[in-house]
């Protein structure tokens, strides 16, 4: 019965982020869809509509969704539609400022890093294939060695930024350094996983796993 309860809980949770992402998106979705809440209340007629989007030269995106919504009868877009409007206006007042401040003037530096990151999990999974053939690779690419790995990237990249302010010399060898650090993570993972797997025995028969005492 607990392990029953416990899994309904789990779901409860999965449903409740999905249905928290969901909505999130479909408001800003319809925010950026219609410039102005009381458009989406608008019963005008189709071939109206389309006129009027001609002659605003509003972008395809916003002519296509506003016709595809105008096809919903109006009861359910004042309803459902409109406070999701106001919900994406209010994410969206919150994210740009952040996305200007944080993310934008850092975006090419941010890609650079996940790309690394991308390439260093994707030779892990290699590697691993090829260094452990009998284990699953549920046990070698799992939440702690993507944990592990973030954390080593991350680590690696505040240290970049730290010796490129302050020493002037370092981004003549920077590459070197990163590449020569990646190298290292690389291997301190795949030994990680060898140490916490290594006293799995897997039977191939039945794809079981037999622990030694």
């Amino acid at each position: 019965m607990n392990k029953v309860k416990k899994k309904m809980k789990e779901k409860n949770k999965k449903f409740k982020k999905a249905l928290i992402a969901t909505t999130a998106a479909t408001s800003i979705l319809v925010n950026q869809g219609y410039d102005s809440p009381f458009e989406i209340i608008d019963d005008t007629d189709s071939e109206e509509s389309i006129s009027q989007y001609e002659e605003k030269k509003k972008s395809p995106f916003k002519s296509k969704f506003k016709l595809l919504m105008s096809k919903i009868p109006q009861p359910v877009r004042a309803i459902v539609l409109f406070p999701l409007w106001y919900l994406g206006w209010l994410l969206m007042a919150v994210i740009e400022p952040l996305y200007s401040t944080l993310v934008a003037p850092y975006l090419s530096t941010l890609s650079y890093w996940l790309i690394l990151l991308g390439l260093m999990l994707l030779i892990i999974i290699v590697a691993s294939i090829f260094i452990f053939p009998a284990l699953p690779l549920s046990k070698s690419i799992n939440k702690k060695t993507i944990s592990l790995s973030i954390f080593l990237i991350v680590t690696l990249a505040i240290f970049d930024k730290l010796l490129s302010l302050y020493n002037a010399d370092y981004l003549k060898y920077s590459q070197i350094v990163k590449f020569s650090s990646i190298c290292v993570f690389m291997v301190a993972i795949l030994v990680y996983i060898y140490f916490k797997n290594r006293k799995v025995r897997v039977i191939m028969s039945n794809n079981q796993y037999q622990f030694r005492s």
